[in-house]
């Protein structure tokens, strides 16, 4: 049985314009936790992949890091505005709402939320055969 689905976009003229589509549900038997706690369980593991002790160290080049500005952006799934939850620093972000059953966590760097729409996907053919195409496959 498959629970979840992860979805990449790439600018193609500018690649490091990304944005991350997450969308899980419960297994069977399993039950997940509120919105508020599901919300901290991501901040927490995205917080923890800045800690990564495999990046190179820093460079001592006197930048400091952007603060972590935490709020709400409503953003159209479907055609219905949805609350989510938002965590930002810089130009990177996390978001993360449930949707019915279905808990949706997006990821942006460089791809600002009010630029997000989303749609449900029932058949990724076509999304295959564009990524295919657009890198020349």
């Amino acid at each position: 049985m498959v629970t979840g689905a992860q979805l990449s976009h790439q600018d193609p003229q500018d690649e490091e314009r990304v944005l991350n589509v997450t969308a899980s549900v419960p297994g069977p038997d399993e039950s997940w936790p509120s919105a508020g706690r599901k919300w901290e369980m991501c901040v927490r593991d995205w917080e923890r992949g800045w800690d990564d002790p495999t990046e190179d160290a820093d460079e001592g080049d006197g930048e400091t890091e952007p603060p972590l500005v935490f709020g709400k952006e409503t953003i159209l799934v479907d055609g219905s505005r949805v609350a989510f939850d938002v965590a930002s620093q810089g130009e990177e972000w996390l978001g993360g709402a449930y949707v019915g059953e279905v808990w949706l966590e997006l990821y942006g760097y460089r791809f600002p939320p009010s630029e997000v729409e989303l749609r449900r996907i029932t058949d990724i053919t076509p999304y295959a055969e564009g990524t295919r195409r657009l890198h020349g496959l």
